[in-house]
């Protein structure tokens, strides 16, 4: 605390330390501390990864020392933002983020920098949509997935699960071609996972300049059916991963990928030669070659409040 009461960015003195992924452990707070955020870092994206879990009260930024303070209206929110991300971690361009509870438990400065108060605003907005309908005590946890500009590419239940398993534990995905133009139901093991999925990848492309994707909550919250497996459905939690899947999600993809049934499916060039992440250190991250980065400078909060409400006045 400074000489007015005020907390101050927890900053570590040397370049060693702010480069270190490690976690210090302390007593849970409603303050959120993260490290190793890139220099340009936003006040939009930082309020971007706590709606998933509820009301944001204040958000410090430090750009020079790539921290931030996120601090939660109640502390069930920042207890399960800590969990989720540890368990999947963020990657904001390039740079793991490391999350812990702050060593304050509440955030004494509200600065006067508009940017950060419309962020909070906007994203204080989002949550009061309850678009998961966890608020209502009935949760779903499937997305629908619509793929645009597809320009020959090949869509099935393989490439979406390389996409959507960063982002937390997939119980069932299924396709299906309606209008020309591909569908997935995508259904994940809690509602918060789907949220932060919808959140990170709704107009991303699955390859560079093709593949456009639109995801938002489907209105079937689960599970969802599958009766015959095949390269347009799966159920993970009957049919798991076999030990030759878990080793094609650590490298990228040579030739073709093998379902369950055996038979080869066929991936194209463009997600043959992306770069898939190692299963060991699941991470909600844009791969290079398998989605584009996004454009921060058009795509901020402001623009996605506008497009989640169109979403749910649509539901």
């Amino acid at each position: 605390m400074n000489g007015n009461g005020h907390a101050r960015m927890e900053t570590d003195t040397n370049e060693n330390k702010k480069s270190r992924i490690e976690y210090v452990e302390t007593v849970p707070s409603k303050v959120v501390h993260i490290r190793n955020m890139p220099d340009d870092a936003t006040e939009h994206e930082i309020a971007l990864l706590g709606i998933p879990f509820g009301l944001l009260e204040n958000i410090v930024l430090s750009k020079k020392a790539n921290q931030a303070l996120l601090e939660m209206q109640c502390l069930e929110s920042a207890i399960m933002m800590v969990s989720c991300y540890r368990e999947y971690q963020v990657t904001l361009r390039g740079r793991t983020l490391v999350m812990q509870y702050s060593k304050h438990q509440h955030l004494e400065l509200h600065s006067e920098n508009s940017s950060i108060g419309n962020a909070i605003q906007n994203a204080n907005c989002i949550v009061q949509q309850d678009l998961s309908g966890a608020n209502s005590g009935m949760p779903t946890t499937v997305l629908r997935v619509v793929v645009d500009n597809i320009m020959g590419q090949q869509i099935n239940h393989t490439i979406l699960h390389k996409i959507f398993y960063r982002y937390g534990k997939i119980l069932r995905i299924v396709t299906y071609l309606k209008n020309n133009q591909y569908h997935g139901l995508v259904e994940f093991g809690n509602h918060i996972h789907a949220f932060v999925a919808m959140l990170h990848l709704n107009g991303q492309n699955i390859y560079t300049g093709c593949c456009s994707l639109r995801v938002q909550f489907s209105k079937n919250r689960g599970p969802l059916e599958v009766r015959q497996e095949s390269d347009k459905c799966r159920d993970y939690l009957n049919n798991p991963l076999t030990e030759e899947e878990l080793i094609s999600l650590r490298r990228p993809t040579a030739g073709s990928v093998r379902h369950h049934s055996n038979n080869p499916v066929h991936v194209s060039s463009n997600f043959q030669n992306s770069v898939v992440p190692n299963i060991a250190h699941q991470g909600i991250h844009l791969p290079v070659g398998m989605i584009a980065p996004p454009n921060t400078s058009n795509m901020g909060i402001n623009e996605l409040t506008a497009q989640l409400a169109a979403l749910a006045r649509q539901s």
